[in-house]
């Protein structure tokens, strides 16, 4: 993991996100911003609101795993996993023919 900046928490508890990040995400002053503990890995981003956690292959309004900016539910998962095997499969099947 890259380290983009750093900032020091003050007196009250606070922290000020960095005007480059918040550019990047796209978040602005009033934004509800959520911190979020998987695993022991706290990361930090925009709280939507449950009807807006959607899986985004499917649009199912549950997801196990978010990459970046994509949220994917366990069916969507368990076929993209079986789309890789099945590619790996095929690739070393022809490699092995040639």
């Amino acid at each position: 993991m890259t380290i983009v900046t750093t900032r020091k928490i003050d007196q009250l508890g606070r922290l000020s996100l960095p005007a480059e990040i918040r550019r990047k995400k796209k978040w602005e002053k009033g934004d509800l911003i959520a911190f979020y503990n998987t695993d022991g890995v706290i990361t930090v981003d925009l709280h939507l609101p449950d009807y807006e956690r959607l899986c985004s292959v499917c649009g199912k309004p549950e997801y196990k795993l978010s990459v970046g900016n994509l949220n994917v539910c366990d069916d969507c998962l368990e076929e993209s996993i079986r789309v890789v095997k099945e590619n790996r499969k095929a690739a070393a099947s022809s490699a092995s023919k040639s």
